[in-house]
């Protein structure tokens, strides 16, 4: 009986098959939820845009529009959907490598997969440090008490 080669993570680390199979697994749910955050993302940039047409002549008379807070709004609201289509793609992106990586045994892929992965977290974990800051000065600076 011949020998399945094994993926080689590491030099004396190997996956075994209930191993992949978690894997896999874990990359459909990941395809799933990367590509629901997308949709999401599309869909709200689809919004602010019909809301902004509708919008622009009443902002425009308030001069809202051109105010700093107008403008401020928009680009928050502009860099909310980046983040959350961002934090998508590289999910779907993870999904796709891991199970390439798996089905043909390429090391390469395997890299790339975890490399999107920890893009998408990181990308997580600054979004939760910008909160966190911003709850830590409305704290300092308003005394608003949680």
């Amino acid at each position: 009986m011949e020998e399945q080669p094994q993926l080689r993570l590491f030099e004396d680390l190997a996956i075994e098959d209930e191993a992949k199979s978690y894997l896999l697994e874990t990359a459909r749910y990941a395809k799933y939820v990367g590509n629901v955050t997308i949709i999401l993302a599309v869909v709200s940039l689809l919004k602010f845009i019909y809301v902004m047409i509708k919008t622009v002549g009443i902002l425009r008379s308030l001069d809202y529009y051109f105010s700093f807070s107008g403008f401020s709004s928009l680009f928050v609201q502009l860099l909310t959907i980046t983040v959350y289509f961002a934090i998508g793609f590289f999910t779907v992106r993870f999904s796709n490598k891991m199970k390439s990586s798996i089905e043909f045994l390429n090391q390469q892929d395997n890299d790339d997969a975890w490399h999107n992965l920890k893009m998408a977290y990181r990308i997580c974990g600054l979004l939760m440090i910008i909160c966190l800051l911003f709850i830590l000065f409305a704290v300092l600076v308003f005394g608003v008490y949680l």
